[in-house]
């Protein structure tokens, strides 16, 4: 497997995030993995152990999602773990520059692992970061171009570290951008007091999500120890989202293109337009450029429905919540 990366920005040459291409002769099936099959079934496995259960709503208001919250060993990890000479490395750094560090790391992290989620394609990493520390969670993603057609909702972000294995998530309101966690942090973990030190010392690491398009959210991917930290010192981290991507094309609309000129030339007589607002909406009006969108890819896997429906249901009874869990087997 070859990877290959670079920084891309935006046209007011404003950092986007980290543009990584995959490259193999062979298709890749990540150990790391979703699988789907008939009657809007998903599974997220790593290697052969269930991560997590998901069936879509009626009429598409949501997912039921169903996490066994698996304990993993260092060799299962998606992600190798982050030493300590790595983060007193890049000590000191803050805003973009702290992310694009921790973006190269990340994904050196992820191609070291024996259950890397990477697989043939293009990838971006790009950064959410905390510009106002006085509204908590509230987060300016560092991917703010032109079509991209994702957000994120990090309202409630601490919420991740209590939820039950069987949750929901709604897209009542045209998605959730909701923070998925697949297991629950201890709070007892001897390494929890040295994060907590790193987060007085605005030293942490971002935590790094995983954004998955069929559950319209985000999964914790590495990093819950620190985002426990963080939450008992009420300091708000930043975090690292990675997605896989597919280039769209678009077609401008020339007859829309030349009323913006007509209006702009007005206002520029008028003097009711200053020179870089007009530059921005030209370019705007005018860029060609493909636009990035997010777009998971999944291995059609699931033998049956039944066998689906059979796993879940056993592992429903084995945590008490036969009852609760109907909904997923419908």
């Amino acid at each position: 497997m070859n990877i290959y990366w670079k920084d891309i920005e935006n046209n007011d040459s404003s950092w986007i995030g980290l543009d990584v291409k995959i490259e193999s002769e062979k298709s890749i099936k990540p150990n790391f993995r979703l699988e789907v099959g008939g009657k809007k079934r998903i599974k997220l496995l790593n290697q052969d152990k269930v991560i997590f259960w998901a069936t879509l709503d009626s009429d598409y208001y949501g997912v039921y999602i169903l996490k066994t919250f698996q304990q993993l060993a260092v060799h299962e990890m998606p992600i190798s773990p982050i030493n300590s000479k790595t983060v007193e490395e890049l000590k000191g750094l803050d805003g973009e520059e702290k992310l694009k560090q921790w973006c190269r790391v990340f994904v050196n992290k992820i191609e070291e692992s024996n259950s890397s989620l990477f697989y043939n394609g293009r990838w971006l990493m790009s950064g959410f970061i905390n510009r106002n520390q006085k509204e908590a969670w509230k987060f300016e993603s560092t991917a703010n171009f032109k079509y991209f057609d994702g957000f994120i909702n990090f309202d409630e972000a601490d919420r991740a570290l209590k939820q039950d294995k069987l949750d929901y998530i709604d897209w009542s309101f045209s998605g959730s951008g909701k923070l998925i966690n697949l297991k629950n942090p201890d709070i007892n973990e001897s390494r929890l007091k040295w994060w907590r030190k790193k987060v007085k010392e605005d030293s942490l690491p971002p935590i790094l999500i995983w954004y998955l398009s069929c559950l319209d959210a985000y999964v914790i991917v590495d990093g819950y120890l620190r985002l426990l930290a963080s939450y008992l010192e009420n300091r708000v981290p930043d975090f690292i989202e990675i997605h896989s991507i597919q280039e769209v094309k678009i077609s401008p609309n020339k007859k829309q293109q030349e009323q913006i000129l007509i209006s702009l030339e007005k206002q520029r007589e008028s003097k009711t337009i200053s020179t870089e607002k007009l530059n921005k909406v030209l370019i705007q009006a005018f860029d060609d450029k493909p636009y990035l969108k997010r777009k998971t890819r999944a291995w059609a896997r699931i033998k049956s429905d039944e066998q689906w429906k059979h796993e879940v249901n056993n592992f429903l009874d084995s945590i008490g919540k036969t009852k609760e869990g109907e909904i997923m087997l419908m």
